[in-house]
């Protein structure tokens, strides 16, 4: 990422675990409490000094993995909704590799606050894990194929009731990137937070 720093570092966004000490002042935990948290960098080591306005309790009967994987996913998938999407409910919305982790977020995101979702993915197995685990019916979910993605984008959209995307929210560009661009509605908003094919040179 361009944020990288120069030079030696430890990388690492994101972390679980239980506070040793907190600092003077801080009143917001304690020895003792499980956390998950946010670093600029420093997130893989064993300790971290971290600031205490960026700690969360960790949820009951969450891992610290679990804790881990959260707050870059999740923080991603609601910025690239909120503030950049600017997502109202009833709105339009197609989930580039909805079964990834910022894909999963934002589906539920998506759910909660009432928005309508078309989700894309990229292999067949994980039609029948984005049932299971978001909710989705069939006709929401298009196994990509870059030489149909037009039309499959096309027949998503009808079968959905839907006359275009007023947010997509993009983490594979490449050849999906034209497509989904080109059914946006008038005003609507293209979110790319990855790309995962690469767009050419």
């Amino acid at each position: 990422y361009s944020a990288t720093p120069k030079g030696a570092f430890v990388p690492g966004l994101e972390f679980a675990g239980t506070v040793e000490a907190a600092g003077d002042g801080v009143s917001t935990v304690g020895p003792g409490d499980q956390v998950i948290g946010l670093t600029r960098f420093g997130g893989y080591a064993t300790l971290i000094n971290a600031d205490a306005r960026y700690l969360h309790p960790l949820p009951s009967g969450w891992s610290f993995a679990d804790g881990a994987a959260l707050p870059v996913q999740a923080i991603t998938a609601w910025y690239a909704i909120s503030e950049l999407g600017a997502c109202k409910p009833g709105n339009a919305v197609l989930v580039q590799s909805a079964a990834g982790g910022v894909g999963l977020n934002a589906l539920a995101i998506l759910q909660a606050i009432g928005a309508r979702v078309v989700a894309t993915v990229g292999q067949e197995g994980k039609v029948a894990f984005l049932m299971e685990h978001a909710g989705l019916d069939r006709r929401q979910i298009i196994v990509r194929d870059r030489r149909a993605f037009r039309s499959q984008l096309d027949d998503a959209l009808r079968a959905n009731g839907l006359d275009g995307f007023h947010l997509v929210l993009d983490a594979v560009a490449g050849p999906f990137f034209e497509p989904a661009y080109r059914r946006l509605l008038p005003a609507g908003r293209m979110v790319i937070y990855g790309a995962a094919d690469l767009m050419p040179a």
